[in-house]
């Protein structure tokens, strides 16, 4: 500090007399004299400004270390990574999220058995990551079944920050995600910015019986809608804070939740036999 108290005093001092032998000394040495106080001014800004991000950096460097000696002492070390890989190291949050499950019974099924058609979507945002390149990846419950092609992705479509470039999965590209039972959407969003997703599948569920939604990322609530229900009844279950909630309904067949899910948390659909 010492040194550009030092420095700052002799740039002033150099403009300073620089000023006062206008039109009395050589214009190129006085150019010289003037340029030399401007580069040991700017120099001591640009040297404060530098200290004081690397303080800063330092501060939250230091912190970050407590809580990480914190956290491996009461978790151990091992168990706190993992936390942080899992669940604190994300980039990706959910917003606007809708789920619409409609049962449908076919021929062909157990007594105690029913398609649900679930479509999902919601605005997916980069909250924090400098890299644009996103991967997410979309799961079925279990392996599809070669001959009924059940589970199976129904449709994929994924619309940019202005909702004017949208893109819309093949069947081929649908009939192959099935097959392996997972589909992966390698996107571009900078950050801070969103794009659109929505999905739809076609599973296969036990009535009576449950269906799980997990939640690959954090997630900002979300709106539930069930059609072809009338015959049984729903419970849904959420898991905010690692046990189970029942949540009330906004409607007859409409669940809405206002939290935050983290990831690997999710929604549990139970379905009941009226009595």
């Amino acid at each position: 500090m010492t040194y550009a108290l030092v420095i700052l005093s002799i740039g002033i001092v150099l403009l300073a007399i620089a000023a006062m032998a206008e039109g009395k000394w050589n214009k190129i040495l006085l150019h010289v004299i003037r340029d030399i106080g401007i580069a040991f001014i700017v120099a001591v800004v640009v040297t404060g400004v530098f200290e004081l991000y690397e303080r800063t950096r330092q501060t939250e460097v230091s912190i970050e270390r407590q809580v990480d000696a914190r956290m491996g002492d009461q978790l151990t070390p091992e168990v706190w990574k993992d936390i942080k890989e899992q669940i604190l190291d994300r980039h990706l949050l959910r917003r606007n999220a809708e789920v619409r499950v409609r049962f449908e019974k076919t021929k062909g099924l157990l007594p105690d058995q029913q398609l649900a058609h679930v479509e999902f979507s919601y605005d997916l945002y980069n909250i924090s990551s400098p890299d644009s390149a996103i991967t997410v990846r979309h799961t079925l419950a279990f392996p599809q079944d070669p001959k009924s092609k059940i589970p199976r992705f129904d449709l994929t479509s994924v619309e940019g920050p202005d909702n004017s470039r949208a893109t819309t999965y093949t069947a081929e590209m649908l009939d192959q995600a099935s097959r392996k039972g997972y589909e992966e959407l390698n996107l571009k969003i900078d950050k801070n910015q969103r794009v659109h997703i929505i999905g739809g599948r076609t599973e296969l569920v036990n009535v009576p019986g449950v269906y799980n939604l997990y939640m690959n990322e954090y997630t900002e609530g979300f709106r539930l809608h069930v059609e072809g229900a009338e015959g049984f009844q729903v419970k849904v279950l959420v898991r905010p804070y690692g046990h189970p909630e029942v949540l009330a309904q906004a409607g007859r067949f409409d669940w809405s939740f206002g939290r935050l899910l983290l990831p690997g948390q999710g929604i549990e659909l139970i379905f009941q036999e009226k009595r």
